[in-house]
């Protein structure tokens, strides 16, 4: 049921960091969870970029001059999944995996759990969930974050 992935690696990554094969797998699986519930056919584009990238993007879209961990850009409002039988692109998400692997070394786990850390975080943006608007928001996104994670490590990633 799942139509396209797009990923986009523009930078060597550390060899810590998930093989493109297991980013794909993951990014599947997301997917794949929200198509069960909500029966439709989607697709969401990936970069993996540097904190310079990163920053130019957050200055552009956001107007904040600073580096983040990860941007999300949704194409659909949270009210707008079309039910046309076609694939829906979601989105882009961009992770930076140089702020990915300083924030892995601060917080004190590995480059891969921060990675699909920010991965789920970027994705859920997308699927309509924003921990900016309220504290109830906030509560909601982290347990979906939670619950997403797990079944990711569940599927042994």
């Amino acid at each position: 049921m799942i139509s396209g992935i797009y990923l986009d690696v523009s930078e060597s990554l550390p060899s810590e960091f998930p093989e493109e094969e297991i980013i794909e797998t993951s990014l599947k699986i997301l997917i794949s969870y929200f198509e069960k519930k909500l029966d439709k056919k989607y697709e969401v584009s990936l970069s993996i970029v540097n904190d310079e990238e990163i920053r130019l993007l957050n200055k552009e879209y956001r107007k904040k001059d600073s580096k983040t961990d990860v941007l999300s850009f949704p194409m659909l409002a949270e009210d707008e999944f079309p039910d046309t039988g076609e694939s829906t692109m979601l989105g882009d998400i961009v992770i930076s995996y140089e702020t990915c692997l300083s924030q892995s070394i601060e917080i004190g786990h590995s480059l891969k759990d921060e990675f699909f850390r920010l991965l789920v975080h970027g994705f859920l943006h997308l699927m309509g969930y924003d921990h900016e608007i309220s504290p109830e928001e906030e509560k909601k996104m982290k347990e979906k974050e939670d619950e997403m994670l797990e079944i990711l490590e569940k599927e042994g990633l």
